[in-house]
């Protein structure tokens, strides 16, 4: 289960890779191989080389040959509603997941159009219950907004989906079992600059918060 950058991981490791896959996988990915720029007006990018990217990683497999059950957060364009990519081609529903408005051009599946799911839920702890959940682990990597450079369309937008993300994902947070939360400071869903940093920071929480996950999972009863 993800959203956005999160559908991105999600997808890898439900589709079987071990955490030395997935952290090779980080550690290849470069920002030009998400590059495709748009000629159209309604984004700056296709997505199509993250579309791409993603099918590759995962073997072309759809997302119900997966290992685990799997589902990528998306919003529905036409009526705001959220959506969740459970079946059909992975590397398109994690692009749909991902496309943040005026940066990406909005997915069609079907006959509707999908954008970022984090406009409706950036944290999905509700839709992992709806998918049968009895404990959920959320993992919160959004930092703080603050102020930068908003000298470009894109930069407006992606401060103000910060902004707005921020509030939403609050309250989800609330319904979780156990929150993860690593310290990213300044680091944004899409900053390639220090990987490996990140990946520390990512396990440096994971531990600290492994006391807490053994005693939810001890404590845990399966529902009569």
């Amino acid at each position: 289960m993800g959203t956005s950058a999160g559908s991105v991981v999600g997808a890898l490791y439900a589709s079987g890779m071990n955490p030395r896959a997935l952290r090779e996988a980080a550690l290849s990915l470069e920002e030009g191989m998400l590059g495709d720029w748009s000629l159209q007006v309604r984004g700056v990018l296709r997505g199509k080389a993250l579309q791409d990217t993603v099918n590759r990683w995962v073997g072309g497999r759809a997302i119900e040959r997966f290992a685990l059950p799997y589902a990528a957060v998306m919003t529905d364009l036409y009526d705001g509603s959220m959506r969740l990519a459970r079946s059909g081609d992975a590397g398109l529903a994690v692009r749909a997941s991902s496309a943040v408005p005026g940066v990406f051009e909005p997915v069609r599946i079907g006959e509707r159009e999908y954008v970022d799911g984090g406009l409706v839920s950036p944290v999905p702890v509700r839709a992992a219950r709806s998918m049968g959940a009895d404990l959920v682990l959320a993992v919160d990597i959004s930092s703080k907004p603050r102020f930068q450079e908003t000298d470009t369309l894109p930069r407006v937008l992606l401060q103000a989906f910060a902004i707005m993300s921020q509030h939403l994902a609050a309250r989800e947070l609330l319904e979780a079992d156990l929150v993860v939360s690593p310290s990213v400071g300044d680091r944004g869903s899409a900053d390639f600059s220090d990987r490996v940093g990140a990946i520390a920071l990512g396990a440096q929480a994971m531990r600290a918060a492994l006391p807490g996950l053994q005693s939810r999972i001890r404590q845990w009863r399966p529902p009569a």
